[in-house]
């Protein structure tokens, strides 16, 4: 897992969902930016359901999948925890894949499809609080690079 070539300002909601989470169970990420080849391998494997190399937001930077963990360091993927960070997703501006047709749980991601990704989309950083956390992370001196639009 790539957490690190995730998009700072995706990377840092995530930190801001994690706080807010008042679960007894630690909630993690499993899954950020992820290569092509990457992607392929987990395309091809059987009963897998992931989108083809290119194809997923991951492979962009602006996706990242989570998991939470039960104190006795075992794995726990009951719905309503999904759900309950979804919320704090959707308040941080982003889209959860529980709410999609093909539902995705452990799935959050920029609003954006793998088609604009490919084509250049960048986030959009505008609002005030966007700009804050982007200092606030230590980004400051890419912030004219991430402005995009």
């Amino acid at each position: 897992m790539n957490k690190e070539r995730l998009h700072p300002l995706l990377r840092y909601k995530f930190e801001l969902m994690k706080e807010s989470f008042t679960g007894e169970n630690e909630m993690i990420m499993v899954s950020g930016y992820r290569s092509k080849a990457q992607q392929k391998e987990l395309y091809e494997l059987p009963g897998v359901y992931a989108a083809p190399p290119g194809r997923s937001l991951h492979n962009y930077g602006y996706a990242f999948d989570i998991a939470f963990i039960r104190p006795d360091n075992t794995a726990d993927y009951s719905w309503w925890q999904f759900d309950e960070v979804s919320k704090l997703a959707k308040q941080e501006g982003l889209v959860w894949g529980g709410d999609w047709k093909v539902q995705d749980g452990p799935h959050f991601q920029f609003p954006t499809t793998w088609r604009k990704a490919a084509a250049g989309w960048k986030p959009y950083i505008g609002g005030i609080r966007d700009h804050l956390i982007m200092i606030k992370s230590g980004l400051s001196d890419i912030l004219e690079t991430l402005r995009g639009h």
